[in-house]
């Protein structure tokens, strides 16, 4: 039997404040017209991030490396400083 995940609250608010970055971005709302439009605009290649991992991300189930973040920074066009300083208390 595979064993249930725990709830990590402090994953999931890191997921909402990424999820809320890339919706503040005025795209269509889904996670995979937002990583179509920004390889289009050439902030991200093609096998940099994927479907899953944003998914897995916004969703709370993965806490993403600095590497992951610094990209994710890039791609929502925001400072990977302020970014970091947002999810600081959840990490």
């Amino acid at each position: 039997m595979t064993k249930r995940k725990k709830y990590n609250n402090n994953l999931f608010k890191i997921g909402e404040i990424i999820k809320f970055h890339r919706l503040n971005l005025s795209l269509n709302s889904s996670r995979e017209n937002f990583l179509v439009d920004r390889i289009n605009k050439g902030f991200l290649n093609e096998d940099s991030i994927s479907l899953e991992t944003l998914k897995n991300i916004e969703n709370g189930n993965t806490l993403p490396s600095l590497p992951t973040l610094k990209l994710l920074a890039n791609l929502l066009e925001i400072d990977f400083f302020e970014l970091l300083k947002e999810i600081y208390d959840y990490i």
